[in-house]
């Protein structure tokens, strides 16, 4: 308060709504803590005479910008809501730099940020006798958008073989993968690298995130695990008679196509997958298997595998009496030898499909219900075994 009396040396004041509410200071410091009008009033005097003199101030709000943010970080794409904190204000003007909107009137705006980057944000606050300005720079902070993907460095693998899985994610500093079927099931490396074990077709999962944004990428049956074939073999008996039959059995892997190799043997090479072949000289035999699935294959060779010896002291005229007719046939067939205790019919797979003992010279055979194509027969009598081919039209 500035006092411009003149030849006085004593000062009284009155202040109306003010602290303090009286003083005796020539130039006294007085605070308003309301709205209103109120009266000043100062006595003076010199001891000879006197003054006094009233006046009156009008105290008003003083306008006083703020504000806070729903949040501070977000990821590209996402909103902000403002929240005015502005106190003694009736009209707002924003400025939001890298904002939509840029500007807004309104008292509590919501601005979306399409572009990573750090942005600062004004209100202007007013009212009719005052107004503020708020700055906060660098307020707002807008992240790249999370994008997780990945590649793997092949998508097909044999039984046991691993995977290199590359990282493609975009803006994301943490990682959780999962790999179904795989060894391990889970990583939180960047680029892991995974074994199989089991075939069929596995998904891989990735979670990506930066802490404030996050993505996930799936992509079903990614991964083809497939089957290592392994070709093998064995034999009811490695040691016959000259024209008795052998019974081969696949004892091969993970395979769906077979080609067999049998030198000196009638057939000498069979596709079937439990094939009967017969040696009709007597000698030392190798037998060749080759396994395959499509993808992968496998040979097994055993060397001097069957033996096939004469039978000595043994009259083997009574195979040249076997007879079966009508040959090819189509609903039956007649078989005739001396002394049949057992007949077996192979189809070309070498799987049995009639099975019927016997005992009698002569015996008739439904094959109604097999279909056209060409059989093995295994006639066993109590001289021995002969084997014929049979046609099924």
């Amino acid at each position: 308060m500035q006092n411009r009396s003149q030849n006085a040396t004593t000062y009284f004041w009155s202040f109306e709504g003010a602290t303090p509410a009286t003083s005796t200071e020539e130039n006294p410091t007085i605070t308003y803590t309301r709205t209103g009008t109120f009266a000043i009033t100062l006595f003076v005097t010199n001891g000879t005479n006197n003054d006094t003199k009233t006046v009156y101030v009008n105290v008003m709000d003083l306008a006083n910008a703020d504000f806070t943010a729903s949040a501070t970080t977000i990821n590209a794409g996402e909103s902000v809501t403002f929240t005015n904190t502005s106190v003694n204000a009736t009209t707002y003007y924003w400025t939001f730099a890298g904002g939509t909107p840029a500007n807004s009137t309104d008292v509590n705006p919501v601005v979306v940020y399409n572009t990573a980057g750090t942005y600062t944000v004004t209100l202007f606050a007013a009212n009719e006798n005052s107004n503020d300005t708020e700055t906060k720079t660098g307020y707002i902070t807008v992240l790249p958008v999370t994008s997780a993907d990945f590649v793997a460095s092949t998508t097909e693998v044999f039984v046991g073989e691993s995977v290199t899985f590359t990282n493609l994610s975009e803006n994301a500093t943490s990682f959780f993968w999962s790999f179904e079927g795989g060894n391990p099931e889970t990583s939180t490396e960047v680029n892991p690298v995974v074994t199989y074990s089991t075939p069929g077709y596995y998904n891989v999962t990735l979670f990506a995130t930066n802490g404030h944004g996050t993505d996930l990428e799936t992509k079903t049956e990614y991964i083809y695990v497939k089957a290592i074939a392994t070709a093998d073999f064995t034999v009811d008996t490695t040691t016959v008679l000259v024209g008795e039959p052998v019974v081969f059995t696949n004892l091969s892997q993970n395979a769906t196509s077979y080609y067999w190799s049998f030198p000196g043997a009638e057939p000498s090479a069979s596709q079937a997958e439990n094939p009967v072949v017969v040696y009709q000289n007597a000698g030392v035999y190798s037998v060749t298997l080759f396994a395959t699935n499509g993808s992968s294959s496998d040979i097994e060779s055993k060397e001097g595998y069957i033996t096939v010896v004469e039978a000595v002291g043994i009259d083997t005229d009574w195979k040249n009496e076997v007879a079966i007719y009508p040959n090819p046939a189509s609903s039956v067939i007649n078989i005739r030898t001396e002394g049949m205790q057992h007949i077996c019919i192979f189809d070309i797979t070498g799987k049995q499909v009639i099975d019927k003992e016997v005992a009698s010279d002569y015996e008739t055979i439904d094959i109604s219900m097999l279909k056209a194509s060409a059989y093995t027969v295994r006639i066993t009598t109590n001289s021995g075994i002969v084997v014929r081919n049979l046609v099924v039209e």
